[in-house]
């Protein structure tokens, strides 16, 4: 364990040095840790080895099932297997020409998922069906998405409901039976054309404190929403989408037992949405990860779906920023981490993670870059021995393997590792 701990401190190190320009000490990481508190992350290291690398296996034969011995063999990530993602606004991102093009090359060189801010929100989406409303059109969402997934990115659907009447179109009724009429004629109508688009749907969002429709149906009626969107969508995971704080247990201890009565009623709800709306104050990473662990225990996957800060110094916001990704991607429940925009010219508090308004990169961007196109990206290369078999442990994601012979003849394969694999064992045979 000693030996393991000083790889853990030097690693760090490594991280400190090559992201953030020189040592860093660990009192300044996280607030409220105490200095000598390290072992998250020490184990926080382990756990991503576990879960978020897997043993890439291959054997090379020619046509005549000869093994190819001393062939070259290079295993090429293209897209990583986890969700990095941010949200953007349907026009900045297609329609308005003073953004498109930068909003469209960040998100290529950063993201493989995008979700939209407002715009499959129940009144926007109300709005845009006109398709002559100046900021919401529903072309321009179907525009989105098929950009996106021409570039094999996903799109994650942002919300179909947010129960209260604030959020609401101004014409919903307010009687139990006209709400429930509505939402489900919603339900039903967003989910069925959107089928098939998106990755993901928030169903609900906010319970804990935009609870008009559940003041007034019953928290149970919750169940019966999640069973319309899957009728309505059956491949999109379902989320609980809310904006715990780990500090406050209150909280946490709702959304908590609202999943646990979710999947006790037999409600098709997959998976659970941290916001992640950090504040002005980092968070207690062991509360951060004390606080995934009680609602990956109710037996749902997790997202840190809406991921931003109103830390004032931009280095403690970068520091911060390293600490909480490292123990989200730790999580064995945990599947995708979105930033909730990247700009501060269009961010809701003005305060975005990755580029100041004058469009100037902040720390925070290298410590995520660093983080997911290197420290989490496998770019490896060996040569099979005398049985043609070569092996590699790999981050899980999408790989062009190339493959080249000891007389120089080459060929490509791809392949996807997932996630929840030990091993993948391929057999390749060159033509």
């Amino acid at each position: 364990m000693a030996t393991f701990k000083l790889v853990a401190v030097l690693l760090f190190t490594l991280y400190s040095s090559s992201v953030l320009g020189g040592p860093l000490e660990f009192s300044n990481v996280t607030s409220n840790i105490p200095v000598e508190d390290d072992s998250w992350r020490e184990k926080a290291l382990a756990d991503i080895e576990t879960h978020r690398k897997t043993d890439l296996r291959v054997t090379l034969t020619d046509s005549k099932g000869r093994a190819l011995t001393d062939a070259k063999v290079h295993f090429e990530m293209k897209q990583q297997g986890f969700l990095f993602g941010t949200c953007v606004g349907v026009r900045q991102l297609m329609i308005d020409l003073s953004t498109s093009a930068r909003f469209q090359q960040i998100i290529l060189n950063n993201f493989n998922t995008i979700v939209f801010e407002n715009d499959l929100k129940w009144p926007q989406w109300q709005t845009s069906q006109s398709n002559n409303d100046q900021n919401h059109r529903v072309s321009w969402t179907m525009d989105a998405i098929n950009w996106a997934a021409q570039r094999n990115i996903k799109t994650r659907g942002h919300a179909m409901l947010w129960g209260s009447w604030r959020w609401s179109p101004s014409d919903i009724p307010r009687d139990p039976p006209g709400l429930r009429a509505a939402i489900a004629n919603h339900v039903q109508d967003i989910g069925s054309r959107l089928q098939g688009h998106l990755v993901d749907w928030d169903v609900l969002n906010e319970p804990y404190s935009e609870n008009d429709y559940t003041n007034l149906l019953g928290l149970d009626e919750v169940i019966t929403w999640f069973r319309a969107a899957r009728q309505a969508d059956g491949q999109a995971k379902l989320f609980l989408n809310d904006y715990p704080h780990p500090g406050d247990s209150n909280f946490v201890n709702y959304d908590t037992e609202v999943l646990r009565r979710l999947v006790q009623g037999g409600a098709p709800v997959q998976a659970f949405g941290i916001q992640g709306h950090v504040g002005t104050e980092p968070w207690n990473i062991q509360q951060y990860q004390n606080m995934m662990n009680s609602f990956a225990n109710t037996g749902v996957d997790l997202a840190v779906t809406e991921y931003d800060t109103e830390i004032s110094n931009e280095q403690t916001d970068a520091n911060f920023l390293r600490d909480f990704m490292l123990a989200t991607f730790a999580h064995p429940r945990m599947k995708e981490f979105l930033v909730w925009g990247f700009w501060d010219s269009v961010h809701w508090k003005g305060r975005a993670p990755f580029f100041r308004a004058d469009w100037t990169e902040k720390p925070a961007l290298v410590v995520y870059r660093d983080l997911v196109f290197n420290q989490w990206w496998s770019n490896v290369t060996g040569r099979t021995d005398q049985d043609g078999f070569y092996s590699h442990r790999v981050f899980q994601g999408e790989y062009d393997i190339h493959v080249t012979t000891s007389v120089g003849k080459s060929q490509t394969f791809k392949t996807t590792v997932s996630h929840g694999q030990t091993a993948q064992s391929l057999s390749l045979v060159l033509d």
